[in-house]
């Protein structure tokens, strides 16, 4: 940009009441410098101009740019929401397992306690009945025997219903 300080002097002094146009202003105002100074002027239009743009433009983005962060910001709230109640359910699935293997544990200990009690009242069983002439015949004397046995499987199957132990 062009030095216009002496023609600053000069305008000023000749802006006071009564002041004649000096001829040192008639020459700072000849028609290239009032075009240069039109130019200077024109061109600062313009870069102001382009600053604004760049200014909306820059603006824009930044605009943009913080709503696109407060959506990610959302996103990953959301994602982490999702994430403590999935792992909340898994804990109460892990739980839940953990139950259903200690339920599994105890039906299979009464289910062996079962078969054992089974496997003695089987193996009474066979000294109720009596052989005779190729048939079965249950003899009078085996029966109590076998009701004794028949008591005592009921009380194992009644502890094991209690949680005791047979």
């Amino acid at each position: 940009m062009t030095d216009y300080t002496e023609l600053k002097r000069l305008a000023e002094a000749a802006n006071h009441p009564g002041c004649s146009w000096s001829a040192d202003y008639r020459l700072a105002t000849s028609p290239a410098a009032v075009l240069a100074l039109i130019a200077e002027n024109e061109q600062l239009k313009h870069d102001v101009a382009a600053g604004s743009a760049r200014e909306w433009d820059l603006r824009s983005q930044v605009r943009s740019a913080k709503e696109s962060r407060a959506r990610v910001v959302q996103s990953n709230k959301a994602a982490r929401e999702e994430r403590a109640q999935l792992k909340a359910e898994l804990s109460g699935l892990r739980t839940g397992f953990e139950a259903q293997n200690q339920v599994n544990a105890a039906l299979k200990a009464e289910n062996e306690a079962l078969l054992t009690a089974l496997k003695g009242m089987t193996a009474m069983y066979g000294y109720c009945w009596d052989l005779v002439d190729g048939g079965l015949f249950c003899m009078q004397q085996n029966v109590q025997r076998f009701e004794d046995a028949h008591e005592a499987a009921q009380r194992v199957v009644a502890a094991l219903g209690k949680g005791e132990q047979p």
